[in-house]
């Protein structure tokens, strides 16, 4: 990655890391309030919130890709474990389709289960088959493949990335228990019974709107997209345009999923900004531990 693409990435982080902490400042003493006035139900959030995190999902198969060819460019020995990690690229947004957005597809197309043809459940597959195949079809030729360790790096951070982020989400969130804008809404006293971010409650018993507001998941997963940047830099390009592009579009997906969250009642302003932050910094720490090594002063380096 050439050095000036690296050093923007670096101020993007910063810059989000900053954000963040303003957020959790002004979400500290403003939570609830903030999230009584913008809380609102509408079909374009429900649209965001159901199918906003497919985008990132696809990121695995990009990484897949990345990994195929980088071990394919080092020599037949390594054929066999590339076609294997294209495999699990592709496989893993396919599996979270089918079990989070698939729903969604399958109510759409009117099946209902144990009644309607199995047909039908493979059908609502499709989609998501047709643009997963497509990711390798379209970028496995257009890699900058002159150095091969720097694409396997690539897909290994990717994919890093992605499953340190949901399962930091995982063990976090027990430990806030939190209750949900949604849920406080239902109460006769919302007020009674909100807590800040920084009450702990850990493993609290209840439904998911009950104590699953801090961290918001979906915000630690909204922000791999800030992993745009290494994406766009992986392909051949002659030009910065699309590396500031690419940053832009990262920070304008992160901040209409954030906008989301809060005004669907997800999540309050300091459980956002807390997700984003988290992500944020494992980001950095990994760009550090994997593509530093790989960042030159021009051109990616060819690997000797």
């Amino acid at each position: 990655m050439p050095k000036e693409s690296a050093d923007r990435l670096r101020i993007l982080y910063l810059c989000v890391c900053a954000l963040c902490a303003v957020g959790i400042c002004v979400g500290t003493m403003f939570d609830f309030d903030i999230s009584m006035a913008l809380m609102s139900d509408s079909g374009i959030g429900a649209a965001i919130a159901d199918y906003g995190l497919s985008l990132v999902d696809l990121f695995y198969a990009f990484a897949g890709t990345c990994l195929f060819v980088g071990l394919r460019k080092k020599g037949e020995r390594y054929e066999l474990l590339g076609r294997v990690a294209l495999g699990i690229g592709m496989s893993m947004p396919f599996i979270f389709y089918a079990n989070d957005v698939g729903w969604n597809v399958r109510a759409m197309m009117g099946y209902v289960g144990g009644e309607s043809s199995p047909l039908l459940a493979f059908a609502s597959l499709v989609p998501s088959a047709i643009v997963v195949t497509a990711i390798p079809l379209v970028f496995a030729r257009r890699l900058e493949d002159k150095d091969p360790d720097r694409l396997i790096a690539t897909g290994v951070f990717l994919i890093a990335c992605g499953i340190c982020s949901q399962y930091a989400n995982d063990l976090l969130k027990p430990l806030f228990s939190r209750p949900r804008p949604r849920y406080l809404a239902t109460l006769d006293d919302p007020a009674a019974e909100f807590r800040a971010w920084w009450q702990l409650a850990p493993y609290t018993d209840g439904p998911s709107d009950a104590v699953g507001s801090c961290p918001s998941n979906h915000m630690m997963l909204a922000t791999l997209m800030l992993n745009l940047p290494i994406i766009v830099s992986a392909v051949r390009h002659r030009s910065e345009a699309p590396d500031r592009a690419s940053i832009t579009i990262a920070c304008a997906y992160v901040a209409v999923m954030a906008y989301n969250r809060i005004q669907m009642g997800g999540h309050f302003l300091s459980d956002v900004c807390l997700g984003v932050l988290l992500t944020t910094c494992l980001l950095r720490l990994f760009f550090s531990a994997f593509l530093g090594p790989y960042v030159t002063g021009g051109e990616s380096r060819v690997s000797e």
